[in-house]
């Protein structure tokens, strides 16, 4: 009596193995692919809702399409996305090759996005050495050329912060992206604001640099990944 009771628990067992296993491509939810961006007007936007916008966002849906796997974004911080991505809580997102904060594990597409403009915003006493900056950002070596210059940093979170430091007069020089800084004075619902701020400055054109879409190869969906954004750069040569 004993064997029958356990010859049909076994039989129950592996049965309800066979009907999940048979049941599963109906109930199966594909992982996302996460990608983090950082805050960069008007490439990059966030809402008060916390979803993501811009022209990046719509380029990454564009180039992973083909995967057919959802996607999933955040944006935020340079020092927030750097992070998750060293952490590996990220699949994917963009930046240029000179950034060092990104580990071992990025691997950069063969074609940029991109190109950016670097710039260097000055009030009118070029004496003073006092810049305001993205935190983490290093501007492709110019962060450093410029404090063994003697230069003092003031750091901040995103572009609009260390803008705004800038015109109110909190430092004497701003280096960033020309992109942020047009967006902020032309297009921005604060425009007004940062143009009642502004009380002139002089702008240097430093350099241009690309940025490439970043795949981080620790993730499961790296192969995956490199293929699709390789096969839609070949797609787009053509």
């Amino acid at each position: 009596m004993k064997f029958i009771v356990l010859a049909l628990a076994i039989f129950a067992t592996l049965y309800s193995k066979v009907v999940s296993s048979t049941e599963h491509p109906f109930n199966y939810n594909p992982q996302p692919i996460r990608v983090g961006l950082v805050i960069f007007p008007p490439l990059v936007l966030k809402e008060t809702n916390d979803s993501c916008y811009g022209d990046a966002i719509d380029y990454v849906k564009k180039v992973l399409s083909s995967t057919r796997l959802p996607v999933q974004f955040y944006c935020g911080s340079a020092a927030r996305i750097y992070h998750d991505f060293n952490q590996n809580k990220l699949d994917i997102t963009i930046n240029t090759k000179a950034t060092k904060a990104l580990n071992k594990t990025a691997h950069f597409s063969t074609k940029p996005y991109t190109k950016l403009e670097v710039m260097l915003y000055s009030k009118k006493d070029f004496s003073k050495k006092t810049v305001s900056a993205i935190n983490k950002f290093e501007y492709h070596g110019e962060r450093s050329r410029l404090l063994k210059k003697g230069y003092k940093f003031i750091d901040k979170a995103n572009a609009r912060q260390a803008f705004m430091v800038f015109l109110r007069q909190h430092t004497h020089h701003l280096i960033s992206y020309k992109k942020p800084i047009d967006y902020y004075l032309s297009n921005s619902h604060e425009s007004n604001t940062f143009k009642r701020l502004d009380s002139g400055f002089a702008e240097q054109f430093l350099f241009e640099v690309p940025t490439y879409l970043v795949v981080n190869t620790n993730s499961h969906l790296s192969t995956k990944l490199i293929d699709s954004i390789e096969a839609y750069n070949e797609r787009e040569t053509h």
